[in-house]
Protein backbone atom coordinates (compact mmCIF):
# COMPACT_ATOMS: atom_id res chain seq x y z
CA UNK A 1 0.00 0.00 0.00
CA UNK A 2 1.35 3.17 -0.89
CA UNK A 3 0.38 5.67 1.76
CA UNK A 4 -0.83 5.00 5.24
CA UNK A 5 -4.43 5.60 5.62
CA UNK A 6 -5.76 7.88 8.62
CA UNK A 7 -8.57 7.45 10.70
CA UNK A 8 -10.05 8.81 13.64
CA UNK A 9 -12.38 8.51 16.52
CA UNK A 10 -15.84 10.05 15.71
CA UNK A 11 -19.70 9.19 16.82
CA UNK A 12 -21.75 6.57 16.28
CA UNK A 13 -23.77 6.18 12.80
CA UNK A 14 -26.99 8.20 12.68
CA UNK A 15 -28.98 5.37 13.58
CA UNK A 16 -26.64 4.43 16.98
CA UNK A 17 -26.81 8.50 17.56
CA UNK A 18 -30.26 8.44 17.58
CA UNK A 19 -30.35 5.64 20.20
CA UNK A 20 -27.48 7.51 22.31
CA UNK A 21 -30.35 10.46 22.21
CA UNK A 22 -32.32 8.06 24.21
CA UNK A 23 -30.02 8.34 27.69
CA UNK A 24 -26.21 8.28 28.11
CA UNK A 25 -26.99 6.49 30.99
CA UNK A 26 -28.65 3.24 28.88
CA UNK A 27 -26.27 1.32 27.60
CA UNK A 28 -26.47 2.26 23.67
CA UNK A 29 -24.86 -0.43 21.90
CA UNK A 30 -26.86 -3.42 21.76
CA UNK A 31 -29.24 -2.79 24.12
CA UNK A 32 -32.20 -3.86 22.30
CA UNK A 33 -30.46 -5.99 19.78
CA UNK A 34 -32.39 -8.54 18.47
CA UNK A 35 -35.72 -7.11 19.24
CA UNK A 36 -35.89 -4.18 18.09
CA UNK A 37 -33.06 -4.92 14.86
CA UNK A 38 -32.93 -2.04 12.15
CA UNK A 39 -29.53 -3.48 10.46
CA UNK A 40 -30.04 -4.99 6.84
CA UNK A 41 -28.96 -8.01 7.02
CA UNK A 42 -26.49 -10.11 6.21
CA UNK A 43 -23.51 -8.46 6.46
CA UNK A 44 -21.04 -9.00 9.03
CA UNK A 45 -19.45 -5.58 9.82
CA UNK A 46 -16.24 -4.63 11.50
CA UNK A 47 -17.96 -3.72 14.98
CA UNK A 48 -15.89 -0.56 16.39
CA UNK A 49 -17.03 1.17 19.25
CA UNK A 50 -15.83 4.47 18.06
CA UNK A 51 -17.48 4.59 15.03
CA UNK A 52 -14.50 4.54 12.41
CA UNK A 53 -16.55 3.21 9.58
CA UNK A 54 -14.25 1.16 8.31
CA UNK A 55 -11.22 -0.29 10.95
CA UNK A 56 -9.08 -3.38 9.59
CA UNK A 57 -5.11 -4.38 9.59
CA UNK A 58 -4.77 -2.36 6.59
CA UNK A 59 -5.54 0.69 8.53
CA UNK A 60 -2.97 2.65 10.86
CA UNK A 61 -4.93 3.77 13.86
CA UNK A 62 -2.61 6.26 15.29
CA UNK A 63 -4.11 8.79 17.07
CA UNK A 64 -7.35 9.66 18.26
CA UNK A 65 -9.21 7.15 20.14
CA UNK A 66 -11.29 9.07 22.27
CA UNK A 67 -10.75 8.03 25.65
CA UNK A 68 -14.34 7.10 27.03
CA UNK A 69 -17.40 6.41 25.02
CA UNK A 70 -20.28 9.58 24.89
CA UNK A 71 -20.70 10.60 28.69
CA UNK A 72 -20.72 7.39 30.55
CA UNK A 73 -19.46 4.13 28.33
CA UNK A 74 -16.90 2.62 31.04
CA UNK A 75 -13.24 2.52 29.69
CA UNK A 76 -12.04 3.49 26.19
CA UNK A 77 -12.84 2.95 22.64
CA UNK A 78 -11.92 -0.55 22.12
CA UNK A 79 -11.43 -2.15 18.20
CA UNK A 80 -13.43 -5.09 17.89
CA UNK A 81 -12.29 -6.62 14.61
CA UNK A 82 -13.88 -9.06 12.61
CA UNK A 83 -12.59 -11.18 9.69
CA UNK A 84 -14.22 -10.24 6.90
CA UNK A 85 -14.15 -12.26 3.49
CA UNK A 86 -10.53 -11.15 1.73
CA UNK A 87 -8.73 -12.19 -1.34
CA UNK A 88 -5.59 -11.32 -0.28
CA UNK A 89 -3.73 -14.87 1.77
CA UNK A 90 -0.89 -12.92 3.44
CA UNK A 91 -0.10 -12.68 7.04
CA UNK A 92 -1.47 -9.59 8.55
CA UNK A 93 -0.26 -7.62 12.04
CA UNK A 94 -1.27 -4.76 13.70
CA UNK A 95 -0.43 -3.41 16.67
CA UNK A 96 -0.74 -0.27 18.74
CA UNK A 97 1.10 0.57 22.25
CA UNK A 98 1.42 3.47 23.97
CA UNK A 99 1.60 5.13 27.27
CA UNK A 100 2.58 8.05 29.58
CA UNK A 101 2.01 10.40 32.74
CA UNK A 102 -0.40 10.29 34.47
CA UNK A 103 -0.72 6.18 33.37
CA UNK A 104 -3.39 5.66 30.94
CA UNK A 105 -1.28 2.98 29.49
CA UNK A 106 -3.22 1.21 25.77
CA UNK A 107 -2.32 -1.62 23.42
CA UNK A 108 -4.06 -2.64 20.79
CA UNK A 109 -3.12 -5.83 18.70
CA UNK A 110 -4.50 -8.41 16.14
CA UNK A 111 -2.95 -10.49 13.57
CA UNK A 112 -4.62 -12.22 10.65
CA UNK A 113 -2.51 -15.65 9.82
CA UNK A 114 -2.12 -17.06 6.50
CA UNK A 115 -4.23 -19.89 6.27
CA UNK A 116 -4.42 -22.61 3.47
CA UNK A 117 -7.96 -22.59 2.72
CA UNK A 118 -9.10 -19.61 0.70
CA UNK A 119 -12.55 -19.65 2.79
CA UNK A 120 -10.90 -19.49 5.90
CA UNK A 121 -10.22 -16.55 7.88
CA UNK A 122 -8.73 -15.99 10.97
CA UNK A 123 -8.13 -12.67 13.95
CA UNK A 124 -6.45 -13.40 16.99
CA UNK A 125 -6.84 -10.00 19.17
CA UNK A 126 -6.55 -7.96 22.10
CA UNK A 127 -6.93 -5.06 23.42
CA UNK A 128 -6.68 -3.33 27.14
CA UNK A 129 -7.05 0.24 28.56
CA UNK A 130 -5.85 1.07 31.75
CA UNK A 131 -5.73 3.85 34.31
CA UNK A 132 -3.48 4.48 37.12
CA UNK A 133 -3.70 7.40 38.89
CA UNK A 134 -5.94 9.60 41.59
CA UNK A 135 -9.67 9.58 41.73
CA UNK A 136 -10.98 13.30 43.09
CA UNK A 137 -14.53 13.03 44.53
CA UNK A 138 -17.11 15.41 44.29
CA UNK A 139 -20.33 14.71 45.98
CA UNK A 140 -22.94 16.13 48.41
CA UNK A 141 -21.94 19.60 47.75
CA UNK A 142 -21.52 20.73 44.04
CA UNK A 143 -18.34 22.65 45.51
CA UNK A 144 -17.24 20.30 48.51
CA UNK A 145 -14.11 18.21 47.65
CA UNK A 146 -12.53 15.05 49.01
CA UNK A 147 -8.91 14.45 49.25
CA UNK A 148 -7.46 12.88 46.09
CA UNK A 149 -6.91 8.76 46.51
CA UNK A 150 -4.89 6.72 44.24
CA UNK A 151 -6.74 4.13 42.83
CA UNK A 152 -6.63 2.11 39.24
CA UNK A 153 -9.18 0.81 36.86
CA UNK A 154 -8.01 -1.79 33.70
CA UNK A 155 -9.81 -3.48 31.03
CA UNK A 156 -8.86 -6.40 29.08
CA UNK A 157 -10.14 -8.15 26.00
CA UNK A 158 -8.82 -10.48 23.83
CA UNK A 159 -9.91 -13.76 21.78
CA UNK A 160 -9.80 -16.04 18.79
CA UNK A 161 -12.44 -15.11 16.07
CA UNK A 162 -13.28 -16.70 12.89
CA UNK A 163 -14.86 -17.07 9.53
CA UNK A 164 -15.78 -19.49 7.04
CA UNK A 165 -17.29 -19.26 3.63
CA UNK A 166 -19.23 -21.31 2.08
CA UNK A 167 -21.46 -21.13 -0.77
CA UNK A 168 -24.27 -19.00 -0.05
CA UNK A 169 -23.38 -18.49 3.88
CA UNK A 170 -20.88 -18.45 5.71
CA UNK A 171 -20.16 -19.35 9.51
CA UNK A 172 -18.49 -16.94 11.97
CA UNK A 173 -17.28 -17.75 15.98
CA UNK A 174 -15.64 -15.86 18.72
CA UNK A 175 -13.69 -17.06 21.65
CA UNK A 176 -13.24 -14.46 24.10
CA UNK A 177 -11.92 -13.33 27.55
CA UNK A 178 -13.13 -10.21 29.16
CA UNK A 179 -11.95 -9.02 32.42
CA UNK A 180 -12.40 -5.59 35.03
CA UNK A 181 -10.10 -5.14 37.77
CA UNK A 182 -10.14 -1.69 39.26
CA UNK A 183 -9.36 -0.34 43.00
CA UNK A 184 -11.35 3.09 44.07
CA UNK A 185 -8.40 3.92 46.94
CA UNK A 186 -9.27 4.60 49.99
CA UNK A 187 -11.68 7.40 49.87
CA UNK A 188 -14.74 7.85 52.01
CA UNK A 189 -17.19 7.77 48.88
CA UNK A 190 -15.70 4.15 48.26
CA UNK A 191 -17.98 0.88 47.77
CA UNK A 192 -15.20 -1.44 47.90
CA UNK A 193 -11.33 -1.14 48.13
CA UNK A 194 -10.85 -3.27 45.04
CA UNK A 195 -12.67 -5.66 42.45
CA UNK A 196 -12.29 -8.16 39.40
CA UNK A 197 -14.72 -9.09 37.42
CA UNK A 198 -13.30 -12.20 34.55
CA UNK A 199 -15.44 -13.61 32.03
CA UNK A 200 -15.23 -15.65 29.08
CA UNK A 201 -17.68 -16.06 26.04
CA UNK A 202 -18.10 -18.03 22.85
CA UNK A 203 -20.31 -17.38 20.27
CA UNK A 204 -21.55 -19.46 16.96
CA UNK A 205 -23.48 -18.01 14.49
CA UNK A 206 -24.42 -19.14 10.76
CA UNK A 207 -25.59 -16.42 8.22
CA UNK A 208 -26.81 -15.87 4.34
CA UNK A 209 -24.06 -14.29 2.18
CA UNK A 210 -26.20 -11.72 0.69
CA UNK A 211 -30.27 -10.47 0.01
CA UNK A 212 -31.73 -12.62 -3.06
CA UNK A 213 -34.73 -11.24 -4.09
CA UNK A 214 -36.93 -14.42 -3.82
CA UNK A 215 -34.97 -16.48 -1.79
CA UNK A 216 -35.42 -16.84 1.92
CA UNK A 217 -32.46 -15.27 3.74
CA UNK A 218 -32.01 -16.19 7.48
CA UNK A 219 -29.32 -15.53 10.70
CA UNK A 220 -28.65 -17.45 13.65
CA UNK A 221 -26.42 -17.01 17.00
CA UNK A 222 -25.40 -18.86 19.71
CA UNK A 223 -24.00 -17.14 22.78
CA UNK A 224 -22.62 -18.43 26.08
CA UNK A 225 -20.60 -16.56 28.66
CA UNK A 226 -19.90 -17.17 32.25
CA UNK A 227 -18.75 -14.21 34.78
CA UNK A 228 -17.42 -13.81 38.05
CA UNK A 229 -17.73 -10.74 39.95
CA UNK A 230 -15.03 -10.68 42.53
CA UNK A 231 -15.12 -8.07 45.62
CA UNK A 232 -14.11 -7.52 49.27
CA UNK A 233 -17.27 -6.91 50.61
CA UNK A 234 -17.94 -8.33 53.89
CA UNK A 235 -19.55 -11.77 53.63
CA UNK A 236 -20.02 -11.54 50.11
CA UNK A 237 -17.11 -12.16 48.55
CA UNK A 238 -18.26 -12.92 44.68
CA UNK A 239 -21.52 -13.68 42.55
CA UNK A 240 -21.74 -15.77 39.91
CA UNK A 241 -23.44 -14.81 36.64
CA UNK A 242 -24.24 -16.97 33.42
CA UNK A 243 -26.01 -16.08 30.04
CA UNK A 244 -27.20 -18.23 26.94
CA UNK A 245 -28.86 -16.58 24.45
CA UNK A 246 -30.42 -17.92 21.16
CA UNK A 247 -30.82 -15.40 18.78
CA UNK A 248 -31.53 -14.92 14.64
CA UNK A 249 -33.95 -13.50 11.72
CA UNK A 250 -35.39 -15.39 8.95
CA UNK A 251 -37.03 -13.01 5.94
CA UNK A 252 -37.97 -13.44 1.94
CA UNK A 253 -38.05 -10.73 -0.50
CA UNK A 254 -41.01 -11.39 -2.40
CA UNK A 255 -39.92 -9.05 -4.61
CA UNK A 256 -37.45 -6.04 -5.45
CA UNK A 257 -40.04 -3.84 -3.11
CA UNK A 258 -41.20 -6.04 -0.58
CA UNK A 259 -40.56 -8.37 1.35
CA UNK A 260 -41.65 -9.98 5.23
CA UNK A 261 -39.34 -10.62 8.16
CA UNK A 262 -39.19 -12.45 11.51
CA UNK A 263 -36.62 -11.29 13.98
CA UNK A 264 -36.84 -13.72 17.58
CA UNK A 265 -34.95 -14.05 20.78
CA UNK A 266 -34.74 -16.48 23.59
CA UNK A 267 -32.06 -15.66 26.68
CA UNK A 268 -31.87 -17.10 30.10
CA UNK A 269 -29.37 -15.34 32.38
CA UNK A 270 -28.71 -16.69 36.04
CA UNK A 271 -26.74 -14.93 38.81
CA UNK A 272 -25.69 -16.97 42.03
CA UNK A 273 -24.14 -15.95 45.43
CA UNK A 274 -23.06 -17.65 48.61
CA UNK A 275 -25.75 -17.74 50.58
CA UNK A 276 -29.17 -17.78 50.15
CA UNK A 277 -29.60 -13.90 49.32
CA UNK A 278 -32.37 -12.59 47.27
CA UNK A 279 -30.64 -9.24 45.86
CA UNK A 280 -27.80 -11.27 44.43
CA UNK A 281 -30.00 -14.93 43.69
CA UNK A 282 -32.42 -14.66 40.57
CA UNK A 283 -32.98 -16.13 37.08
CA UNK A 284 -34.40 -14.32 34.20
CA UNK A 285 -35.93 -15.65 31.21
CA UNK A 286 -36.56 -13.27 27.77
CA UNK A 287 -38.55 -14.59 25.15
CA UNK A 288 -39.14 -11.91 21.68
CA UNK A 289 -40.72 -11.99 18.53
CA UNK A 290 -40.66 -9.15 16.19
CA UNK A 291 -42.61 -9.69 12.56
CA UNK A 292 -42.21 -6.75 9.63
CA UNK A 293 -42.96 -5.68 6.36
CA UNK A 294 -40.90 -4.16 4.65
CA UNK A 295 -41.96 -1.74 1.57
CA UNK A 296 -39.42 0.20 -0.89
CA UNK A 297 -40.59 2.05 -3.24
CA UNK A 298 -38.45 4.84 -5.22
CA UNK A 299 -38.82 7.53 -2.80
CA UNK A 300 -39.87 5.92 -0.11
CA UNK A 301 -39.28 3.36 2.57
CA UNK A 302 -41.37 1.23 5.38
CA UNK A 303 -40.39 -0.58 7.65
CA UNK A 304 -43.61 -2.37 9.78
CA UNK A 305 -43.29 -4.22 12.73
CA UNK A 306 -44.18 -4.90 16.12
CA UNK A 307 -41.72 -6.64 19.05
CA UNK A 308 -43.95 -8.89 21.27
CA UNK A 309 -41.58 -9.96 24.35
CA UNK A 310 -41.73 -11.17 27.69
CA UNK A 311 -39.02 -11.62 30.64
CA UNK A 312 -39.86 -14.26 33.06
CA UNK A 313 -38.42 -14.60 36.57
CA UNK A 314 -38.15 -16.95 39.47
CA UNK A 315 -40.73 -14.87 41.31
CA UNK A 316 -38.68 -14.92 44.51
CA UNK A 317 -36.09 -12.00 44.34
CA UNK A 318 -36.59 -8.93 44.18
CA UNK A 319 -34.91 -8.58 40.53
CA UNK A 320 -36.06 -8.30 36.96
CA UNK A 321 -39.60 -7.10 38.45
CA UNK A 322 -39.49 -4.47 36.61
CA UNK A 323 -43.55 -4.07 34.56
CA UNK A 324 -43.17 -4.42 30.97
CA UNK A 325 -45.91 -3.69 28.40
CA UNK A 326 -45.70 -7.11 26.31
CA UNK A 327 -46.06 -5.45 23.00
CA UNK A 328 -43.73 -2.53 21.78
CA UNK A 329 -43.76 -0.43 18.75
CA UNK A 330 -41.04 -1.36 15.85
CA UNK A 331 -41.81 1.16 12.95
CA UNK A 332 -39.38 3.04 10.83
CA UNK A 333 -40.91 5.11 7.78
CA UNK A 334 -38.06 7.44 5.62
CA UNK A 335 -38.69 9.53 2.18
CA UNK A 336 -36.04 10.80 0.23
CA UNK A 337 -37.31 13.27 -2.34
CA UNK A 338 -33.51 14.45 -3.35
CA UNK A 339 -31.61 10.92 -3.82
CA UNK A 340 -30.43 11.73 0.02
CA UNK A 341 -29.50 15.11 0.06
CA UNK A 342 -32.67 15.30 2.51
CA UNK A 343 -33.59 12.09 3.85
CA UNK A 344 -36.56 13.09 6.42
CA UNK A 345 -37.40 9.86 8.85
CA UNK A 346 -39.78 9.00 11.53
CA UNK A 347 -38.80 6.64 14.44
CA UNK A 348 -41.45 4.89 16.75
CA UNK A 349 -39.30 1.65 18.55
CA UNK A 350 -39.40 0.43 22.07
CA UNK A 351 -38.33 -2.53 24.19
CA UNK A 352 -37.09 -4.70 26.80
CA UNK A 353 -33.76 -5.79 28.40
CA UNK A 354 -32.92 -7.88 31.14
CA UNK A 355 -29.49 -6.22 32.24
CA UNK A 356 -26.18 -8.18 32.95
CA UNK A 357 -23.21 -7.52 35.64
CA UNK A 358 -21.41 -6.89 32.13
CA UNK A 359 -24.41 -4.09 31.47
CA UNK A 360 -23.85 -2.71 34.54
CA UNK A 361 -19.90 -2.32 34.31
CA UNK A 362 -20.75 -1.39 31.37
CA UNK A 363 -22.60 1.83 32.12
CA UNK A 364 -20.68 2.48 35.29
CA UNK A 365 -16.78 0.75 35.62
CA UNK A 366 -17.33 1.33 39.48
CA UNK A 367 -20.48 -0.99 39.38
CA UNK A 368 -20.41 -3.69 42.42
CA UNK A 369 -22.77 -5.48 44.31
CA UNK A 370 -23.17 -2.91 46.92
CA UNK A 371 -25.09 -1.18 44.05
CA UNK A 372 -28.38 -1.96 45.11
CA UNK A 373 -29.91 1.34 45.07
CA UNK A 374 -33.92 1.24 44.37
CA UNK A 375 -34.01 -2.66 46.00
CA UNK A 376 -32.68 -4.45 43.08
CA UNK A 377 -29.06 -5.43 41.96
CA UNK A 378 -29.94 -6.27 38.38
CA UNK A 379 -33.34 -5.26 36.39
CA UNK A 380 -35.01 -4.89 33.20
CA UNK A 381 -34.45 -1.68 31.15
CA UNK A 382 -37.99 -1.04 29.58
CA UNK A 383 -38.49 1.48 26.95
CA UNK A 384 -42.20 2.11 26.45
CA UNK A 385 -41.65 4.47 23.56
CA UNK A 386 -39.19 6.20 21.90
CA UNK A 387 -40.49 8.45 19.46
CA UNK A 388 -37.69 10.30 16.75
CA UNK A 389 -38.07 12.67 13.73
CA UNK A 390 -35.83 13.97 11.84
CA UNK A 391 -33.56 14.38 8.82
CA UNK A 392 -30.17 13.29 7.41
CA UNK A 393 -28.21 13.93 4.25
CA UNK A 394 -25.31 14.48 2.34
CA UNK A 395 -23.47 16.88 0.33
CA UNK A 396 -21.73 16.65 -2.50
CA UNK A 397 -20.00 13.32 -1.03
CA UNK A 398 -17.85 15.17 1.61
CA UNK A 399 -20.75 16.95 3.88
CA UNK A 400 -23.18 14.64 5.87
CA UNK A 401 -25.42 16.20 8.55
CA UNK A 402 -28.38 14.96 10.81
CA UNK A 403 -31.04 16.04 12.93
CA UNK A 404 -32.95 14.70 15.65
CA UNK A 405 -36.00 15.31 17.74
CA UNK A 406 -37.27 13.08 20.48
CA UNK A 407 -39.30 12.06 23.09
CA UNK A 408 -38.79 9.17 25.17
CA UNK A 409 -41.06 7.16 27.85
CA UNK A 410 -39.01 4.69 29.96
CA UNK A 411 -40.67 2.16 32.66
CA UNK A 412 -37.43 0.83 33.71
CA UNK A 413 -33.26 2.62 33.29
CA UNK A 414 -30.73 1.90 35.44
CA UNK A 415 -29.82 5.89 36.66
CA UNK A 416 -26.72 6.66 38.72
CA UNK A 417 -28.21 7.81 42.62
CA UNK A 418 -26.72 8.47 45.78
CA UNK A 419 -27.48 6.17 48.85
CA UNK A 420 -27.05 6.01 52.48
CA UNK A 421 -23.57 4.76 53.60
CA UNK A 422 -22.01 3.52 56.89
CA UNK A 423 -20.49 7.24 57.71
CA UNK A 424 -23.35 9.85 59.48
CA UNK A 425 -24.33 12.16 56.93
CA UNK A 426 -22.18 11.01 53.81
CA UNK A 427 -24.02 9.30 50.99
CA UNK A 428 -22.38 6.73 48.50
CA UNK A 429 -22.15 6.80 44.81
CA UNK A 430 -25.00 3.95 43.73
CA UNK A 431 -26.72 3.10 40.56
CA UNK A 432 -30.44 2.11 40.92
CA UNK A 433 -33.68 1.67 38.53
CA UNK A 434 -36.74 4.06 37.97
CA UNK A 435 -39.02 5.68 35.58
CA UNK A 436 -38.66 8.29 32.99
CA UNK A 437 -39.79 10.62 30.69
CA UNK A 438 -37.03 12.68 28.22
CA UNK A 439 -37.14 15.16 25.40
CA UNK A 440 -33.86 14.93 23.83
CA UNK A 441 -32.00 16.46 20.32
CA UNK A 442 -29.41 15.62 18.60
CA UNK A 443 -27.55 17.58 16.00
CA UNK A 444 -24.71 16.00 13.75
CA UNK A 445 -21.68 16.88 11.34
CA UNK A 446 -19.27 15.72 9.40
CA UNK A 447 -16.60 16.73 6.94
CA UNK A 448 -14.09 14.62 4.97
CA UNK A 449 -12.01 15.65 2.64
CA UNK A 450 -8.22 14.67 1.71
CA UNK A 451 -6.74 17.02 4.05
CA UNK A 452 -9.10 17.23 6.72
CA UNK A 453 -11.38 15.50 8.75
CA UNK A 454 -14.24 16.88 11.22
CA UNK A 455 -16.71 15.56 12.97
CA UNK A 456 -19.38 16.78 15.65
CA UNK A 457 -22.21 15.77 17.85
CA UNK A 458 -24.14 17.72 20.44
CA UNK A 459 -26.86 15.95 22.13
CA UNK A 460 -29.22 17.85 24.16
CA UNK A 461 -31.97 16.74 26.16
CA UNK A 462 -34.39 17.39 29.60
CA UNK A 463 -35.31 14.61 31.90
CA UNK A 464 -38.95 14.64 33.87
CA UNK A 465 -40.26 12.43 36.22
CA UNK A 466 -36.98 10.85 37.54
CA UNK A 467 -37.54 11.04 41.19
CA UNK A 468 -41.04 10.71 40.93
CA UNK A 469 -40.78 12.72 44.63
CA UNK A 470 -39.82 9.47 45.76
CA UNK A 471 -38.62 9.67 49.49
CA UNK A 472 -34.70 8.73 50.15
CA UNK A 473 -33.73 7.92 46.42
CA UNK A 474 -31.82 10.82 45.30
CA UNK A 475 -31.41 9.78 41.70
CA UNK A 476 -28.48 12.36 39.27
CA UNK A 477 -30.75 14.10 36.64
CA UNK A 478 -29.37 13.58 32.81
CA UNK A 479 -26.79 15.86 31.80
CA UNK A 480 -28.52 18.47 29.87
CA UNK A 481 -26.07 18.48 27.26
CA UNK A 482 -22.95 16.50 26.01
CA UNK A 483 -21.00 17.58 23.04
CA UNK A 484 -18.25 15.44 21.13
CA UNK A 485 -15.85 17.63 18.35
CA UNK A 486 -12.93 15.60 16.61
CA UNK A 487 -10.64 17.60 13.95
CA UNK A 488 -8.08 16.01 12.23
CA UNK A 489 -5.53 17.82 9.47
CA UNK A 490 -3.18 16.41 7.59
CA UNK A 491 -0.18 17.20 5.38
CA UNK A 492 0.43 14.61 2.41
CA UNK A 493 -0.83 11.61 4.83
CA UNK A 494 2.36 11.75 6.97
CA UNK A 495 2.09 14.14 9.56
CA UNK A 496 -1.75 14.48 10.78
CA UNK A 497 -2.73 17.00 13.86
CA UNK A 498 -5.69 16.62 15.31
CA UNK A 499 -7.89 18.12 18.19
CA UNK A 500 -10.68 16.90 20.19
CA UNK A 501 -13.56 18.51 22.86
CA UNK A 502 -15.83 16.61 24.46
CA UNK A 503 -18.21 18.04 27.40
CA UNK A 504 -20.70 17.78 29.42
CA UNK A 505 -23.44 19.72 31.42
CA UNK A 506 -23.27 19.73 35.12
CA UNK A 507 -26.30 17.60 36.73
CA UNK A 508 -28.47 17.64 40.26
CA UNK A 509 -29.37 15.58 42.40
CA UNK A 510 -32.41 16.48 44.74
CA UNK A 511 -33.87 13.87 47.59
CA UNK A 512 -35.98 14.34 51.01
CA UNK A 513 -35.75 12.85 53.79
CA UNK A 514 -38.22 11.51 56.02
CA UNK A 515 -38.80 14.65 57.55
CA UNK A 516 -39.20 16.17 54.13
CA UNK A 517 -35.70 18.02 54.52
CA UNK A 518 -34.42 18.94 51.24
CA UNK A 519 -31.23 17.76 49.86
CA UNK A 520 -28.94 18.41 46.67
CA UNK A 521 -25.82 17.20 45.42
CA UNK A 522 -24.24 17.88 42.27
CA UNK A 523 -21.92 17.19 39.57
CA UNK A 524 -19.83 19.59 38.15
CA UNK A 525 -19.43 20.15 34.04
CA UNK A 526 -16.95 19.34 32.19
CA UNK A 527 -14.86 20.85 29.38
CA UNK A 528 -12.15 18.39 27.83
CA UNK A 529 -9.69 19.83 25.52
CA UNK A 530 -7.45 17.28 23.56
CA UNK A 531 -4.83 17.51 21.05
CA UNK A 532 -2.80 14.73 19.11
CA UNK A 533 0.02 14.60 16.22
CA UNK A 534 1.42 11.54 14.66
CA UNK A 535 4.11 11.21 12.45
CA UNK A 536 4.08 8.16 9.83
CA UNK A 537 7.55 7.20 9.30
CA UNK A 538 6.68 4.33 7.24
CA UNK A 539 4.01 2.50 5.58
CA UNK A 540 4.70 0.16 8.64
CA UNK A 541 5.53 2.45 11.18
CA UNK A 542 4.10 5.49 12.78
CA UNK A 543 4.66 7.50 16.05
CA UNK A 544 1.96 9.43 17.98
CA UNK A 545 1.67 11.88 20.73
CA UNK A 546 -1.31 12.52 22.61
CA UNK A 547 -2.93 14.73 25.38
CA UNK A 548 -6.06 15.03 27.08
CA UNK A 549 -7.77 17.47 29.28
CA UNK A 550 -5.68 20.35 28.62
CA UNK A 551 -8.11 22.83 30.63
CA UNK A 552 -6.92 20.34 33.86
CA UNK A 553 -10.44 20.23 35.08
CA UNK A 554 -11.52 17.19 37.15
CA UNK A 555 -13.62 15.09 34.58
CA UNK A 556 -16.55 13.50 36.39
CA UNK A 557 -17.97 10.73 33.95
CA UNK A 558 -19.12 8.73 37.20
CA UNK A 559 -21.13 10.01 40.08
CA UNK A 560 -18.38 10.32 42.91
CA UNK A 561 -14.99 9.74 41.13
CA UNK A 562 -13.29 12.18 38.67
CA UNK A 563 -9.50 12.00 36.87
CA UNK A 564 -8.03 15.35 37.44
CA UNK A 565 -5.30 16.72 35.66
CA UNK A 566 -3.65 16.80 32.45
CA UNK A 567 -2.34 13.33 30.89
CA UNK A 568 0.10 12.68 28.26
CA UNK A 569 0.85 9.72 25.63
CA UNK A 570 3.29 8.61 23.37
CA UNK A 571 3.20 5.00 21.48
CA UNK A 572 3.87 3.59 18.33
CA UNK A 573 1.61 1.69 15.69
CA UNK A 574 3.22 -1.31 13.71
CA UNK A 575 0.85 -2.00 11.02
CA UNK A 576 2.35 -5.10 8.45
CA UNK A 577 0.56 -6.44 5.50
Amino acid sequence: MKKTIFCFSALLLTCALSAQSLDPTVRVTGTYRGSVATDDLPQEEIALPDSVAVFDTRFDYSVFDKPYKGSYEFMPYLPDLRPQKQKSRRNQLYLRAGAGFTLHPELDFCWEPEVGDSSLNLSIYANNRSYLGRYQAFIWDINQEFDCKDGFESLTHAGVRGRYDFENVYLHWDAAYKGFHGDDGNMQVRTFDNRGFNMASADLGLRSSAYQTGKVYFSLDLGIDYARANENFGELRYVDNGNASLRGKVGDMISANHGFEFDFKLAMLLMRSPGNLPLYNSTAELFSITPRYRLDLEKFKLDLGANIAYVANDKQTWNYRSRQQIIYPDVKISYDPWRRWATFFLKVTGGIHPNTYEDMLNLNPHFCNAYTGGGALLDNTVENLRLALGVEGKIASRFTYDLTLGYRICGSTPVEMLSVSSIPDLWRPDMGFTSLRSLFGTIGASYRAEFLDIQAHLLLQKAYGLNNNQQNLAYFDLPPFVLDFRAVYNWKRRIFVGVSLDAQGGRLAVWKDDAENQYMAGIRPFWNLGAQLSYVISPEWTVWVKGENLLFQPVQRYVGYAQKGAWGSVGITLNIR
